[in-house]
């Protein structure tokens, strides 16, 4: 028990991405980290099934074993883990089922679903989950645990692996992402007003209230099965297990058996993958992918501006840049005052940058992934007359713009979302302001990329 604490401990600080790279070499022990962190979750998910508290037992290290086992061979789950894991659990307990319908341990009420065939309520609009899906993993799995299942803060960025002082940004940013991917599944405009007569009933009660549908829909057709009053008390008296679960217990047992030398290896292979990025080598070496060809006429290789030549890393007085070999994922809300260097700009209070024409921030190892990347947004202040831009370029301040976002008018703040060339692979971002000559045009709070 000493052991499983102290792994947890160890561990706690990692998400649950990276809990995955560090079980995938060698770090076995880490995996305690996810089991505590969602282990009541599948106990009350399991306790709607079942009657019989040894079922639920067993159903939940069955399914904490099949993870562990996805997880070792490479084939981690893409997007939420607790949702990932709450499927596996009602897929468990159709399969009892299916063995033995009459079962006695079965819970009435699950037993009547899956007799009735397992059918989804046709009273639930499908809508809003399709626009779900079409988000990126990391934003369907914050809204599910921030909005669905309303995990604390601290908890929701412990296994997203963001920093407390981002769950309002990336909140807003992820609730923003559904609503334009729900509005152009609709036939409408990103930015279309939801009492726009084009909506649909059902949309204009879905983006009236966006959280409380996601809460009452999302979970009935991703599960089929939900007992959300039920799930929801049994959860919050559940705690995790003091110590590894059995199936734990046996593969930290056989990883103490592997030479430590090779042990020793394989953590100094994961901590690079983590920290340096060894994992993203091969995705190092690819450049921006050519404009398609219906891009803006604004994303062409002329400089719309001239950056300053030589940003600085000193401080200003405020808050200085800095440099780390640490990779940042592209999807992160990348805080303005995290710059690497910087030139030009002038520090506006909080994380907040202001940005004069020429003036420049530089973010360094920036990590698109394998997957192209085709948007930015950014969360931008008017502070000048109009017609202000950001613009962004790669790896060098006067290499092509790959993507150009025009600044809100004088005084209003929003998140501004723009098309961009797709780009994969580990760059370093410039960000450059084009306004007159002198002026101070625009302030930066935080950016993405999509």
């Amino acid at each position: 028990m000493v052991r499983s604490v102290l792994a947890h401990h160890l561990h706690r600080r990692f998400s649950d991405a990276e809990i995955g790279q560090l079980v995938r070499h060698g770090r076995t022990a880490a995996f305690q980290t996810v089991v505590v962190r969602h282990w009541p979750a599948v106990v009350a998910y399991l306790t709607t099934c079942f009657k019989d508290r040894a079922a639920v037992s067993r159903g939940t290290e069955q399914v904490f074993s099949d993870l562990y086992d996805a997880t070792v061979g490479g084939s981690p789950p893409a997007g939420s883990i607790r949702v990932h894991l709450l499927t596996t659990a009602r897929t468990l307990a159709l399969r009892e089922w299916n063995r033995a319908p009459e079962a006695w341990d079965m819970a009435d009420g699950f037993r009547n679903w899956a007799a009735a065939g397992g059918t989804w309520p046709l009273s639930v609009n499908s809508r809003i989950t399709e626009a779900y899906h079409l988000l990126l993993g990391r934003s369907q799995g914050f809204l599910w645990h921030a909005v669905v299942e309303r995990d604390p803060e601290a908890h929701v960025a412990r296994v997203l692996g963001m920093k407390k002082q981002e769950f309002g940004a990336f909140a807003e940013l992820s609730r923003t992402a559904l609503r334009e991917a729900y509005r152009a599944l609709q036939g409408n405009a990103p930015d279309a007003d939801i009492t726009e007569p084009a909506l649909s009933r059902e949309a204009r009660v879905d983006l009236s209230d966006l959280d409380g549908q996601l809460r009452a829909q999302l979970p009935v057709i991703l599960l089929g099965w939900w007992e959300g009053t039920r799930y929801e008390e049994v959860r919050a008296a559940t705690t995790p297990p003091a110590g590894f679960p059995p199936f734990l217990a046996r593969a930290v047992r056989a990883a103490s058996r592997v030479p430590r030398v090779r042990r020793r290896n394989n953590m100094l292979r994961c901590f690079a993958g983590l920290r340096l990025g060894l994992a993203a080598g091969g995705a190092a070496a690819t450049g921006v992918v050519p404009a398609p060809s219906n891009l803006s006429a604004s994303h062409d290789d002329a400089a719309p501006c001239a950056p300053s030549p030589s940003p600085s890393t000193a401080p200003d007085g405020s808050q200085a840049g800095h440099v780390s070999p640490r990779l940042v994922p592209a999807t992160d809300v990348i805080r303005a005052a995290d710059y690497t260097a910087e030139s030009g700009t002038l520090a506006a209070g909080g994380t907040v940058r202001t940005l004069t024409d020429g003036s420049l921030l530089r973010f360094d190892t920036v990590d698109f992934g394998d997957d192209a990347r085709i948007g930015i947004t950014l969360g931008l202040m008017g502070q000048g007359p109009p017609g202000a831009e950001v613009a962004v370029r790669l790896d060098r301040p006067d290499a092509p713009v790959v993507a150009t976002i025009p600044a809100p008018e004088a005084g209003s703040a929003r998140w501004v979302r723009a098309p961009m060339r797709p780009t994969a692979g580990v760059h370093t971002v410039y960000l450059t302001a084009c306004c007159a000559a002198g002026n101070s045009c625009v302030s930066i709070t935080a950016f993405t990329f999509s």
